[in-house]
């Protein structure tokens, strides 16, 4: 009862003044990170979406330093700085041009830079990289049909467009010992993802899960069948 009270508070008196506030740039600075970022007006901001700091507290935990690493549908690029941060190699992939242009902004003012690649890309369609040993993905979930630039963040097309493309480029973009993390909550068509993950031979299990306030968002390890 308190968190339905809860979420119809946020949601009632505080979600338009979060959209307000983000119709401009703002500045952001997460805990782990020793930069601040520039969240372009528009990008999925990590202090109003609880997905974005839960996935980057578990990607912090992870052995990366000298790894490859992809984050796919990078927005702020949170997960791509501190993985950067921690001595990874590492590919943030975008489509869209707002994100790229905070992302591109970010990189002018991060350390060591040259280890950064920045890729306007839709899924994997523009990387001509060699495989990756982690990737990240914060995904659209929504089935339905995005009519604006700001929509990619939320919505996966009406069929769930965006999981079939992910899931059938996937297997060229990782080795064996690759580990590919997903974060999901509970507010998606979970049976429709799997389905189809499993049409294209990969399973999806959940490795760790939290409830903050009144959403469960869980991190799902993807592996071939």
């Amino acid at each position: 009862m308190r968190s339905q009270l809860d979420k119809w508070l946020t949601t009632t008196l505080l979600k338009p003044i979060i959209g307000w506030y983000l119709r401009k740039d703002r500045w952001y600075r997460h805990p782990l990170l020793s930069q601040g970022l520039l969240v372009k007006a528009g990008v999925f901001h990590p202090s109003f979406f609880f997905s974005s700091e839960f996935f980057a507290d578990f990607a912090n935990r992870q052995l990366v330093m000298d790894k490859r690493v992809c984050e796919m549908g990078a927005g702020s690029g949170l997960l791509s700085f501190l993985m950067l941060q921690k001595g990874a190699v590492v590919t943030s992939i975008e489509r869209s041009q707002v994100a790229l242009s905070g992302l591109l902004f970010n990189k002018q003012h991060c350390n060591c830079p040259e280890r950064l690649s920045i890729v306007a890309s839709d899924m994997f369609d523009a990387v001509n990289e060699p495989p990756f040993d982690f990737i990240f993905i914060n995904p659209p979930y929504f089935f339905k049909s995005p009519a604006t630039e700001v929509q990619l963040a939320w919505y996966a097309g009406p069929s769930g467009e965006f999981f079939d493309r992910f899931f059938s480029q996937l297997k060229k973009q990782v080795h064996a010992q690759s580990q590919i993390y997903m974060v999901l909550a509970d507010n998606c068509d979970l049976a429709a993802i799997e389905n189809i993950a499993s049409v294209h031979k990969w399973q999806m299990k959940v490795v760790y899960s939290r409830k903050i306030r009144w959403e469960i968002n869980s991190i799902f390890q993807i592996s071939p069948q």
